[in-house]
């Protein structure tokens, strides 16, 4: 039972059907994945707070540096900003979830990027400028690239 506002909110009914054992398992996996532990499922979490003046800029325009940040990493991203499930009012943190050489990796590549962002020219709103393709996010593309490929 996830209760909270928005499309987190509610309970979703569930029928698990087989021996005992395994549904028991199976509740205990379910159980543990909604409470955001997924070793049952081969993967791992972990959590890096961020500047919250950082959060557009990590986003990117319309979404655009997350998710190449996810692209090059593996790893699911999601960028959470208080007030909200656990993220108290005036912070921010990325939860990362996945292959636990995925979290390591997204972690160091999201670290370094962080670190750089004060020396880039990414303003306030997170807009990217467009690179040769018209649309592309340009240099924090190749930027992101190459920290994922020098971190691995």
């Amino acid at each position: 039972d996830k209760t909270g506002t928005g499309s987190w909110g509610g309970t979703i009914p569930i029928q698990i059907v087989g021996m005992r054992s395994c549904v028991d398992r199976c509740i205990e996996m379910i159980n543990g994945v909604v409470a955001g532990d997924h070793s049952s499922i081969g993967h791992t979490s972990d959590i890096l707070p961020v500047d919250p003046q950082k959060v557009n800029g990590l986003m990117g325009h319309r979404g655009q540096t997350c998710t190449l940040l996810k692209d090059l990493t593996g790893c699911y991203l999601d960028i959470q900003q208080g007030p909200q499930a656990g993220v108290p009012a005036g912070e921010a943190r990325v939860f990362m979830a996945g292959p636990p050489e995925s979290v390591h990796r997204a972690k160091q590549v999201l670290s370094a990027f962080l670190s750089m962002m004060e020396h880039l020219a990414v303003p306030p709103n997170g807009a990217v400028n467009p690179g040769a393709g018209g649309g592309s996010s340009g240099g924090v593309a190749e930027l992101l690239q190459g920290l994922a490929g020098t971190l691995r």
